[in-house]
């Protein structure tokens, strides 16, 4: 590295004088572990309202959301409490970088603080006062909320990144240069995720505001149970259930395609939902193609699979959860882990059974 005059731009590119920024930094006192969890709780709890009207028709305080109905997730509970993973960013001090459940309370379990009092009840009527139907709005309502909550994750974790890049105190020079570069790729990559996905919040803002929901697509698997783990999220599908390649995410040139997922216990007994739309036809349509294709039976399995290996945003039935083996929660942790950024399992037929959900119906706007 050049040496650098006091009031030169710090080489970590912060565009801050040398002299406010890392000169002598490998002398101050290190982070305490209190000082980063203060961080990973505080850039989660950002209040912003995401109806499609905000901010001009906002009434009220921004309020806990959730992203899977209280109700449902009482369904099940055991002593109010449900089993969820922590934000990747609180593997790293908590657990020492290792994927484990806690349990939460379902007050707190699946909530966000991304809509106001009056909006989070206006937009989601449809689906809260009323039993959710395999209808293309409630679809579309069910993947806003998805497309929402993950939106809401990528700029929690810019924020703590941009927290982070001080936590290099009291380190060595080498060492703060790959923190520092390590920083900077990861702005770089969740900069690149969040455009992705605000650029699906914004088609289906679209939709709901012009209540034109002709280009959501929908695949329903009503389920005879409520099913042991339930979630809201979206991804954008890099293999496709068979292990096929769908999807370039090399070219940043391009936005990708969205699928969104729901799981939850309704009236009869279970749903999963997947959600996309006509423009993510490509890779979101082949990808939907190959779950069509598993037999019946092996739906639920695969529904399972795609939740512990794509979705973050996930509750878990403590019952049902530590009836299994220690070598299959283990597993099941490996998939979670994956998740959240590690090398990626697949979601190919794995041979695993874990859950007795069975299939009572399809819908699905697939041709």
């Amino acid at each position: 590295m050049p040496k650098l005059g006091r009031n030169d731009p710090c080489w970590c590119g912060s565009g801050i004088k040398f002299k406010k920024c890392h000169a002598g930094r490998e002398d101050n006192v290190r982070p305490t572990l209190n000082e980063i969890l203060t961080v990973s709780r505080s850039v989660m709890d950002r209040h912003q309202c995401f109806h499609p009207d905000a901010p001009h028709s906002c009434s009220g305080k921004v309020v806990k959301a959730h992203t899977v109905q209280r109700a449902r997730l009482k369904r099940i509970a055991r002593h109010g409490q449900v089993y969820h993973y922590l934000a990747p960013q609180q593997y790293i001090v908590r657990n020492d970088n290792q994927v484990l459940e806690e349990l939460c309370g379902i007050g707190k379990a699946s909530t966000i603080t991304g809509f106001c009092a009056h909006h989070d009840k206006e937009l989601f009527a449809p689906i809260e006062d009323s039993p959710i139907r395999i209808t293309r709005e409630h679809a579309c309502l069910l993947a806003y909320r998805a497309i929402v909550r993950e939106t809401y994750a990528k700029m929690a974790m810019l924020d703590s990144l941009d927290q982070y890049r001080s936590f290099d105190r009291g380190w060595p020079i080498e060492q703060q240069q790959s923190w520092q570069n390590m920083i900077h790729e990861q702005v770089a990559l969740q900069k690149l995720g969040l455009g992705d996905y605000e650029n699906s919040l914004e088609r289906y803002k679209r939709a709901l505001t012009s209540c034109d929901y002709s280009n959501i697509n929908v695949y329903a698997v009503e389920l005879d149970k409520a099913p042991d783990a339930m979630c809201c999220g979206a991804i954008a599908p890099a293999l496709s259930f068979d292990d096929q390649v769908l999807q370039d995410f090399t070219d940043s040139s391009i936005f990708l395609d969205m699928v969104t997922l729901t799981v939850v216990a309704n009236e009869q007994g279970g749903l999963a939902l997947f959600t996309w739309l006509d423009d993510d036809a490509g890779a979101s349509e082949a990808f939907m193609r190959s779950f069509h294709r598993l037999p019946l039976e092996e739906k639920p399995h695969a529904v399972l699979r795609f939740m512990f290996e794509q979705i973050e945003n996930i509750y878990i039935s403590p019952k049902w959860w530590d009836g299994l083996q220690d070598r299959t929660r283990a597993f099941m942790r490996k998939r979670m882990g994956s998740s959240n950024g590690d090398v990626r399992m697949t979601i190919s037929d794995d041979g695993l059974r874990i859950i007795d959900w069975k299939t009572v119906s399809l819908s699905t706007t697939l041709i």
